[in-house]
């Protein structure tokens, strides 16, 4: 049974991978279809960094799920109201963390985006690199949640290659890498993973990543860049 339900698992996180990649590819053209906007925001990991009034939280998250943002990432301090608020929609909700203790926190707050930073300090050394997954990798959780790897701390190339084929073979979902990466870290994993890249504020920077092969954009100005895509669907 426990093969089964991880083979199920698997499946349902190639398949939401296979739509983020499709999405990618009608966002990232070069001339807007009258698709693109929809399909860019279902991309966007929109940032969300400071706990807000109920009021203020309550229109924020309607508003993302009118606009088919695909993750809202949020502290973990409000990560319950945000769920709350989210319910039945299917806009996901994130957060970003170092701790494995914080990351099952969440979860069993129906959270179903993880983030896991990893320290620059362990990412050296192949072995404690691998330590450090086996100790921090959230367990198993139904529905499975999506988990993300973030090696935006490593500022040396072949380090973060390497780290990027161990992280393959711990059937993560995602990794989160530089900008300067991406296409080498597309080369060196296999299809089944996505890329994120953080930081993404102009619509042209997010088209060229998409087309780099990034599957995900964390962003604080996600509504900026939808506005940015509506002027080129309304010239077609």
């Amino acid at each position: 049974m426990t093969t089964i339900r991880h083979s199920v698992e698997a499946t349902v996180s190639r398949m939401v991978l296979r739509t983020l990649r499709e999405r990618a590819q009608v966002a990232g053209l070069p001339q807007a279809r009258s698709d693109a906007p929809r399909a860019l925001a279902a991309l966007l990991d929109q940032l969300i960094s400071t706990v807000l009034p109920f009021a203020e939280l309550q229109r924020q998250a309607q508003a993302a799920i009118a606009a088919g943002i695909g993750c809202l990432v949020v502290p973990l301090e409000q990560a319950e109201a945000w769920v709350d608020a989210t319910a039945g929609s299917g806009l996901r909700i994130g957060i970003t963390t170092a701790s494995r203790e914080q990351a099952e926190h969440a979860l069993r707050l129906g959270v179903s985006e993880i983030e896991l930073l990893v320290p620059q300090s362990i990412m050296s050394e192949a072995e404690q690199f691998e330590a450090w997954l086996r100790a921090n990798l959230p367990g198993s959780y139904d529905p499975k949640p999506l988990i993300k790897l973030n090696l935006t701390s490593c500022d040396q190339a072949q380090i973060g290659l390497r780290a990027c084929a161990q992280a393959a073979t711990h059937e993560l979902d995602l990794v989160t890498v530089p900008v300067a990466l991406v296409a080498d870290v597309r080369r060196t994993i296999n299809a089944a993973m996505g890329i994120k890249v953080n930081g993404v504020t102009e619509l042209g920077q997010a088209r060229d990543l998409l087309s780099a092969g990034c599957t995900r954009l964390e962003t604080a100005v996600g509504w900026d860049l939808l506005a940015q895509a509506q002027p080129l669907l309304n010239d077609q």
